[in-house]
């Protein structure tokens, strides 16, 4: 995917804003909703090393299933992409690294609009020595801090 069809994307979901409101709040409702089904304090035991494995293992498997059934929520799929991105290196972290996963479940919230994602596609890409996406994500990055914010 090029620069250019990525700022076009998001220039005309800017432009769309104020007809796809009572949409968004619709989907809010729903991912908000679809939180609230995961078990109590999920993301905390997802985390947390310390936590019950079979608290862990719930936690996983929720994040998990979200991800899949609710790709108009990206905050799940996000969440399991910094676990893929980090891998063993993230201490007590229940999934092996797979920066290819990473990249397809971190990719959807930067397409939403998350800044922090772009960053993370672009720091993910440059450890990983592929220098082409890690400066076009940089590139991205860098327009919206300069031109959006």
């Amino acid at each position: 995917m090029d620069i250019r069809r990525i700022l076009g994307a998001f220039a005309f979901s800017l432009a769309l804003l104020p007809a796809a409101h009572a949409q968004e709040a619709s989907a809010d409702a729903a991912c908000e909703a679809a939180y609230a089904s995961l078990p109590p304090g999920a993301i905390l035991d997802l985390l947390d090393p310390q936590a019950a494995p079979a608290a862990r293992a719930a936690a996983l498997a929720g994040y998990q299933r979200l991800a899949a059934e609710m790709p108009g929520c990206p905050e799940f799929g996000y969440t399991l992409g910094q676990l893929y991105r980090h891998g063993e290196y993230l201490p007590g972290n229940l999934v092996a690294q797979d920066i290819a996963k990473a990249r397809t479940l971190i990719l959807p919230m930067a397409e939403s609009g998350y800044l922090p994602a772009y960053a993370d596609l672009a720091e993910m890409e440059m450890r990983h020595a592929q220098t082409r996406e890690a400066m076009k994500w940089t590139q991205v990055y860098l327009h919206f801090v300069d031109e959006v914010l």
